[in-house]
Order: C-alpha cells, then sequence, then structure tokens
C-alpha cells in the first residue's frame, strides 16, 4: 500500500513540474514575458498633441541591450492623460497585449510611479473590484520646466496587494528620464 501511495505521489509531482498545473486543475499564474512598454500621454486641452515613449526589448531582460529607451518630453504647466502599454514581441511576427491580461487580474496587479527631481504629480484613473488602484491609466499635472527619472514599475500583488510598492514580485520596472520643457 505504501508502495501504490509514493507511485502516485511521484507520478503527481512529475505531472506538476511538467505542466505547471496543480492537481485540482488549476493553472499557476505564469510570469509574462514583458518585451515592450509603450507610453502614451494625450494633452487634456489639446488632444491632437500626443507625446509616445516607448522602451523595446525584445529578446527580454538579460541578453541584448534594449533597442529602444525613449526619454519622456512632456510641456510645463500641463496635464496628460497617460495610457500604458505593455507587450511581449519576444515571438517572432507577434505582438501579444499583456496590458490585457494585466486589466483580466487587476486585483493583483498595481503599477508605481517614483518622481525625482522632475516636477510633476500623478493620479490614478483606473481601479481594480476592489477600489484599488491599478495604473494602467493615469492623469500626469506638469509643474514648471524641471528634468529628471521617473521609475514606473508594474508589481504583482497576489492576494496582497496593499499600495506599497514593497510587496510583491516585480513584473517591471524602468527608470525613465523625464524632461518637462
Amino acid at each position: 500500500m505504501k508502495k501504490s501511495i509514493l507511485v502516485f505521489l511521484a507520478i503527481a509531482s512529475s505531472f506538476y513540474v511538467l505542466t505547471g498545473c496543480n492537481l485540482f486543475g488549476n493553472v499557476d499564474n505564469e510570469e509574462e514575458v514583458i518585451t515592450t512598454v509603450d507610453l502614451t500621454f494625450v494633452d487634456s486641452s489639446d488632444v491632437s498633441n500626443t507625446v509616445k515613449a516607448i522602451f523595446k526589448d525584445t529578446d527580454g531582460s538579460g541578453g541584448n541591450a534594449p533597442t529602444q529607451f525613449d526619454d519622456i518630453r512632456l510641456m510645463p504647466n500641463k496635464t496628460y492623460t497617460l495610457k500604458v502599454g505593455i507587450f511581449d514581441e519576444s515571438k517572432s511576427g507577434k505582438k501579444e497585449d499583456i496590458g490585457a491580461e494585466i486589466l483580466k487580474e487587476a486585483d493583483d496587479h498595481q503599477f508605481f510611479f517614483v518622481k525625482n527631481g522632475v516636477n510633476l504629480t500623478v493620479s490614478y484613473l483606473d481601479k481594480d473590484s476592489k477600489n484599488n488602484p491599478l495604473g494602467l491609466q493615469t492623469k500626469w499635472k506638469t509643474g514648471n520646466a524641471s528634468q529628471g527619472k521617473v521609475k514606473i514599475t508594474l508589481k504583482h500583488q497576489p492576494n496582497t496587494k496593499d499600495g506599497n510598492i514593497g510587496t510583491g514580485s516585480t513584473d517591471v520596472e524602468l527608470d525613465w528620464t523625464t524632461k518637462i520643457e
């Protein structure tokens, strides 16, 4: 009897390791590959004034250096709506929208925006089902001309989302040079 149980456990463990599933059929959340972050800022007083800043590293973290990492360049004393696009472009000919997955799992994710030396305020425009901030859409109010960095961090916080950047694991973290001029 003991031998049968051990054989069953060995087979079940192998199945779990190979498939990423547990014995009850639940699929574990896989960490997504994020190769591209696309920031689109729209001026609230002039929607034709759109600013883009893109980070692209198609081979993913490690390996080759990013092929694109734009500065964020905004005008002083303006209000912008930011939409964050998150993509996986590691498979040739395919651009997977990771943002849709983040939105679907909003209760477990939050973007954080940490400013250093740049004159602006950031406020969240979207929330999860528990009314906690998400950050795929935010409002950026710029002040007078300045230059610095904005660190944009996406945290994965399953069952622990608490508005704290130190909680959970980091899905992506980028230090954007930001110029208000």
